[in-house]
């Protein structure tokens, strides 16, 4: 392990560093029934088979339809963000995604390597009249998501969590 990771993984209790290792700087907590982790690339091509996926996933752990629909929603914004915004459209970027199922809410993760170059709270309009040329993606998911932050780590990249109850 080189000199900077382990400067990082000694930043981090010993609970996290397997998490560090994978990419991800944060605790899965212990009532999470199922865990789901999958990394794609940031083509727009694999954009609609992913939220489908995504879909028929949630509809499968017995989330209501309205609900599923809503998780897709937040996927593809989310996703559309990071190829558009992070990667510059750039095909070749790799996203990283966990999709956490708890007994009353379900939790998104999304890490990217990309450039960060927002402040997520300058971007969000109070309202649809308020429209910009940016933000709108983010918009979509602050009214879908019951909670969400973003995390940026030189290293590590950023870190979109979302969260929403089930």
């Amino acid at each position: 392990m080189s000199q900077k990771n382990q400067n990082l993984m000694q930043e981090y209790n010993w609970q996290e560093k397997h998490l560090l290792i994978s990419g991800f700087d944060y605790e899965t907590y212990k009532d999470t029934k199922q865990k789901i982790r999958m990394q794609l690339l940031s083509d727009p091509r694999f954009l609609k088979p992913f939220r489908n996926f995504i879909y028929e996933l949630s509809l499968s752990y017995g989330i209501t339809h309205k609900i599923s629909f809503e998780i897709k929603m937040i996927v593809n914004e989310s996703i559309t963000n990071i190829i558009k915004h992070s990667y510059n459209n750039n095909p070749l970027g790799w996203i990283f995604f966990e999709y956490l199922f708890y007994t009353t809410y379900i939790e998104l993760r999304f890490r990217d390597f990309g450039k960060k170059s927002f402040n997520p709270k300058e971007l969000i309009p109070k309202d649809l009249s308020d429209f910009r040329d940016k933000g709108l993606g983010l918009y979509i998911i602050s009214k879908l998501s019951d909670y969400y932050y973003f995390k940026h780590m030189e290293d590590l990249g950023t870190l979109l969590v979302i969260k929403k109850r089930i």
